[in-house]
């Protein structure tokens, strides 16, 4: 958390960041971005996942990508697989655009 604080602090000082407009994170692999492999290592997890965000009552978008590998979204990873990064990129910036409008 306290990394966390520290990191908007510093966007906080910079001219181009607009204070008044909110801002959101994420992470990934227990963050919604199940990669195929590690949903058949560990099949349980996403229901898991599923049922915290259901008893605290958000919202969640929770998938496993078939066909992708852990880490397979940077594109510097062993694992990239370009199609998966894009679907997964393209659903965080939606989940971006409504969440911080």
């Amino acid at each position: 958390m306290s990394d966390a604080q520290a990191f908007v602090a510093w966007l906080d000082a910079q001219k181009a960041v607009d204070t008044k407009r909110k801002i959101g994170t994420t992470g990934y692999c227990m963050g919604g971005a199940i990669a195929d492999n590690d949903d058949q290592k560990e099949p349980d997890s996403k229901n898991i996942l599923r049922k915290a965000f259901d008893d605290a009552k958000v919202p969640a978008e929770i998938e496993v990508y078939k066909g992708a590998n852990h880490g397979w979204m940077p594109p510097d990873s062993q694992n990239h697989n370009a199609e998966a990064a894009e679907r997964g990129w393209a659903r965080k910036l939606e989940l971006f655009k409504k969440a911080l409008a």
